[in-house]
């Protein structure tokens, strides 16, 4: 049976402490990348999907809170696969105070080897492509690309049109994940349309499942017509 290999970033502005944590986690057969910060973690989030994210808290330019605040709002597929290692806490406060889902997922420094994999392991025992089938974020069979763009979102209740400002997640060949600012996720088999400036493909689709986040709502769309996708992702890389 062909092993499913893990993909870890771990962000620490401290060269050693990237370098142990990675040495310890490519041993246990893991592949890891990393990040001097968490601008530098955004960055790579932009193009790469994870199944774990390992962060210091105080680091420069954007610490560990404001990457995970950053997650929660824009990632939410990685708010439960996040773990803090850290050798102070910024002020006084605790992470888990700010975000109780950060219970239990913060390791102090120097810490064991052993344990430290232990936890790495009970949180990502479940492949990220399985977890999030589970969610229903993920149910598209074929290769999906990270695809973080501004883009219109118009649907047609029966009863007039109605458009939002949204941005698409990842795109494939026939679907797209796509987040926009309405309170109530669309309903699964609603129709809705896609407008693209960017790449000006305009794309009608059919809604196939919805979850709310924290100040918006997100939705997987299948589109009726397939994507460019050479050319979104040349278009991407200039």
């Amino acid at each position: 049976m062909t092993r499913i290999t893990r993909k870890i970033l771990v962000v620490d502005d401290d060269d050693f402490v990237r370098g142990f944590c990675t040495e310890m986690l490519v041993s246990a057969g893991y592949e890891t990348e990393t990040s001097i910060d968490g601008l530098d973690a955004i960055d790579k989030l932009k193009t790469s999907v994870y199944d774990l994210v390992i962060s210091d808290i105080v680091m420069p330019r954007l610490d560990g809170i404001g990457l995970y605040a950053c997650i929660v709002k824009e990632y939410a597929y990685l708010e439960d696969r996040f773990l803090f290692i850290t050798g102070g806490i910024r002020g006084d406060i605790e992470p888990a105070e700010i975000f109780p889902s950060l219970t239990g997922r913060i390791i102090k420094k120097p810490f064991n080897p052993l344990e430290f994999l232990k936890i790495v392991e009970s949180i990502i025992s479940v492949p990220i492509a399985e977890h999030l089938g589970k969610e229903g974020i993920n149910r598209r069979k074929e290769p999906r690309y990270p695809c973080i763009v501004d883009c219109s979102l118009l649907i047609n209740n029966g009863y007039m049109l109605e458009l939002f400002a949204a941005q698409t997640q990842d795109v494939s060949k026939s679907g797209m994940r796509i987040k926009y600012f309405k309170q109530e996720p669309l309903k699964a088999e609603e129709n809705a349309g896609v407008n693209m400036d960017t790449f000006k493909i305009q794309r009608d689709g059919q809604v196939q499942w919805s979850k709310s986040l924290t100040d918006s709502a997100m939705s997987g769309l299948a589109l009726k017509e397939h994507l460019p996708i050479s050319v979104i992702l040349t278009r991407l890389s200039e």
